[in-house]
C-alpha cells in the first residue's frame, strides 16, 4: 500500500530506514568516514602480523574494535533504534561519546605509532596500515574535539547547575 509521496508502508512501521543523520549531518559524515578507515586499517593490519606482531597486531584489535562499535551505531542508527534506545538516561549523555572518542583517539595514536616503528620491516601493507592508521586518528581527533565541545556547551553546563526541585511531599503538613 503505498501513501501519497510514493513510498510503501513497511511491515513494521516501528523500524525504518533513516539515512538522513549520514547524509545531511557533519557527525553522521565523520562517522561513515571513521567506518570506513577503520575497516581498511583493519584489514591493512590484519595481513602484517607476521613481521611485528604484538605491534600490528595491536593496531588490528583498536581498528577492528572501533569499526564494529562504529558498525554497530550505523545499524542501530540507520533503521532507528538508537533513538528508541534514548530513553535510557545514560545514552543521551554527551561524556558517553567523549570517553569513546578518547579512547579510540588513544587507541589509535598507540597504534598508529606502534606500526610506524615496524613500517619499514613490513611489506606496503604494512605501511599502509601506519599511514590509514594516522589519517583515521586525525579523523577522530576532530570527532573528539567535537564531543568535547558539546560536553563544555552552554546548555549542558545549564543543565549541570540547574537546582533541583524537589517539591514538598503530598499530605504531608
Amino acid at each position: 500500500m503505498a501513501d501519497e509521496g510514493g513510498h510503501t508502508a513497511a511491515a513494521n512501521p516501528e523500524i525504518q530506514l533513516n539515512t538522513h543523520y549520514f547524509i545531511r549531518t557533519l557527525f553522521g559524515v565523520l562517522v561513515l568516514i571513521e567506518l570506513a578507515l577503520s575497516l581498511i586499517t583493519g584489514a591493512c593490519s590484519s595481513g602484517t602480523w607476521s613481521y611485528c606482531p604484538g605491534h600490528y597486531g595491536f593496531l588490528a584489535f583498536v581498528a577492528w574494535t572501533c569499526f564494529i562499535h562504529l558498525f554497530i551505531f550505523t545499524i542501530l542508527k540507520l533503521i532507528g533504534l538508537w533513538d528508541k534506545f534514548r530513553m535510557f538516561w545514560i545514552l543521551p549523555h554527551p561524556i558517553i561519546p567523549l570517553i569513546a572518542y578518547g579512547l579510540a583517539v588513544i587507541g589509535f595514536f598507540i597504534g598508529s605509532i606502534l606500526a610506524l616503528t615496524c613500517a619499514n620491516k613490513a611489506t606496503g601493507a604494512g605501511t599502509a596500515a601506519a599511514v590509514f592508521a594516522f589519517v583515521t586518528l586525525a579523523v577522530f581527533v576532530v570527532e573528539l574535539f567535537f564531543a568535547a565541545k558539546a560536553f563544555r556547551s552552554p546548555a549542558h553546563e545549564a543543565q549541570q547547575q540547574a537546582p533541583k526541585y524537589d517539591p514538598e511531599p503530598v499530605g504531608v503538613v
